[in-house]
């Protein structure tokens, strides 16, 4: 990430500010982070890929000391505070970050103290902005195969991950796995190519994205398929029995425990150059999701678009609870647009998949990813080699 110096604090000291952005879409501004926090924003969105705006949509600013104000008081068991101005998320040790949700959709800033972080929220924060701006934030999965942009998305742990290595395997080129920006207006997508999380089994299938991994990951999971072979050996009866018998149970199933069953690594280390950059068209959308059996059939892109509002909702869960504290801190303040989030992604929603080619993907877990890929190429295939060009249609201004 870039970095500029800027200015001069009270001490007299150079003020660091680095600014990230997707796609050019959103920027967002750390100022005086902490090596840890760089880390996490690069785990949670990946490289910087276009030119940061001039003014940031987002901007963190770390502070040594907010001033405590009197009349501080806690939500929860100090999970959040707020005084007569201001509302605060409250860190382990009793560290504060402001939360500003009145401006949450505009431009915004946020103030913490070291060992507080806001990040946790950034996805939903962002989200909001870019539904602001016209555009909405999916969780889908996207890449580009053959000339054609491929949109799969579904609910959490539906398939997103299987489909996209299913078709990486075949040469396709990667934008992102957990999070796909659409805009109705222009017939786009841009991933987010934030850090990649794949299952072992996964790797079982894909053996030449193994030997891409750290040689720390491998090793990890060498120990989990060892464990997983001596587990299957017990007789079933002892199987799940004892203190923590549940645990060491799951932890023996393929995709049962994520700390261990799970690599974690950058796309690029993992596609090399099958990396798609800048916007792709929005050709094909799979639904994907969980059955006994491989299985595709044609579904109205609106239906997914309907459906996709509840996974939305779910996924902003975290901010939403955490501004019914706002709320109840502040009963006379309120944020119209996070009120009518989900009007505003499905109205965005069905403009941008409008016309587009939709199926839903059902299979089992684990499942072939030869299987599923064989099962969706052929639905990929009937899009003309020249696709046509997505109809414009008529959309609202820019909210903020």
């Amino acid at each position: 990430m870039p970095v500029n110096e800027i200015g001069q604090s009270s001490a007299e000291r150079a003020v660091r500010r680095e600014d990230y952005t997707l796609h050019g879409l959103v920027t967002i501004r750390l100022v005086d982070a902490p090596a840890e926090a760089r880390a996490e924003l690069a785990w949670l969105l990946g490289p910087s890929q276009g030119q940061p705006a001039a003014e940031p949509d987002v901007t963190i600013r770390y502070v040594p000391r907010l001033p405590r104000r009197e009349g501080l008081q806690y939500v929860g068991l100090h999970e959040a505070a707020f005084d007569e101005e201001e509302f605060y998320l409250v860190g382990p040790q009793g560290q504060l970050a402001t939360f500003p949700f009145a401006r949450l959709g505009g431009p915004s800033e946020f103030l913490c103290e070291p060992g507080v972080s806001i990040l946790s929220y950034l996805l939903p924060v962002l989200g909001l902005r870019l539904l602001a701006k016209g555009y909405v934030m999916l969780h889908a999965a996207s890449l580009v195969h053959e000339g054609k942009g491929v949109l799969v998305t579904g609910w959490q742990k539906g398939g997103k991950t299987e489909t996209l290595l299913a078709f990486m395997r075949a040469g396709a080129q990667y934008l992102g796995d957990e999070w796909t920006i659409l805009s109705p207006a222009e017939g786009k997508m841009w991933g987010i190519a934030g850090t990649l999380q794949i299952w072992d089994w996964h790797l079982r299938q894909q053996p030449d994205l193994w030997r891409r991994l750290r040689p720390a990951e491998r090793n990890r999971l060498r120990l989990l398929r060892a464990y997983q072979h001596l587990y299957g050996l017990l007789p079933s009866a002892w199987r799940g029995r004892g203190a923590g018998g549940e645990w060491l149970r799951r932890l023996s199933l393929d995709g049962g425990n994520a700390l261990w069953g799970q690599a974690r690594s950058a796309p690029a280390r993992l596609f090399g150059e099958n990396l798609w950059r800048g916007p792709a068209p929005v050709d094909v959308v799979f639904l994907a999701g969980i059955g006994p059996k491989v299985q595709v059939v044609p579904l109205e892109a609106v239906e997914v678009a309907r459906r996709m509002i509840a996974s939305l909702a779910f996924e902003r869960r975290s901010l939403t609870a955490l501004y019914q504290e706002f709320r109840y801190a502040f009963p006379e303040r309120h944020n119209d647009l996070l009120d009518t989030a989900s009007d505003h992604e499905e109205r965005l929603l069905r403009q941008s998949l409008c016309g587009t080619l939709a199926h839903q993907v059902l299979h089992p877990y684990p499942v072939s990813l030869s299987l599923l890929y064989q099962s969706c190429l052929p639905l990929v295939r009937q899009v003309e080699a020249e696709p046509q060009e997505q109809p414009i249609l008529e959309t609202e201004e820019p909210l903020l």
